[in-house]
């Protein structure tokens, strides 16, 4: 009690076993307010699932649900809704808390969405990503060029993430 930070659980029972089982899920939020609540959700797929499509995951829709809620009565200035990298594809200003709902298209084979929310007097609160990826072997994404001047005809160096998903 002596610092307001706290990390949410999401546990089907409060008990050391379902609290574990949430942990290494990652069902968690993490938050700086004692008392707020949050959760992110697509379909029957809560924080710390993965969505594993059918074929390539690029240009598939998903709706995803962020619920926020402060028992204080503590407004939100901002929740927002994060992508890889740390885009923001969807925001609602000025809130009091409750459910949202926001459709996204994704535009990589390995995505991420996470739910971000500041309250009025500052307190943040985050919770963990759903990720959404490709049925497919090899997933590349997070694509970033590490050069900060690229001249036609030359070499560019660039970054990106490569995951097996075979297993081999």
């Amino acid at each position: 009690t002596a610092a307001s930070v706290r990390t949410g659980i999401i546990a089907q029972e409060l008990t050391r076993g379902s609290i574990m089982d949430a942990m290494r899920n990652m069902r968690t939020y993490s938050t700086e307010d004692r008392n707020a609540k949050a959760l992110i959700w697509s379909g029957d797929h809560i924080m710390g699932d993965t969505i594993v499509t059918e074929g390539p995951a690029i240009g598939k829709e998903f709706e995803i649900e962020i619920f926020a809620e402060d028992p204080d009565g503590d407004l939100y200035s901002k929740i927002e809704l994060v992508t890889n990298g740390g885009k923001v594809v969807a925001s609602i200003e000025s809130a009091k808390g409750g459910r949202y709902s926001f459709r996204v298209t994704t535009n990589l084979d390995y995505n991420y969405y996470y739910a971000k929310m500041t309250q009025t007097d500052g307190d943040r609160i985050v919770t963990t990503p759903i990720w959404i990826e490709t049925g497919a072997g090899l997933v590349a994404s997070d694509f970033k060029v590490e050069d900060s001047f690229i001249v036609k005809g030359r070499e560019a160096s660039f970054y990106a993430r490569i995951a097996d998903r075979t297993g081999k």
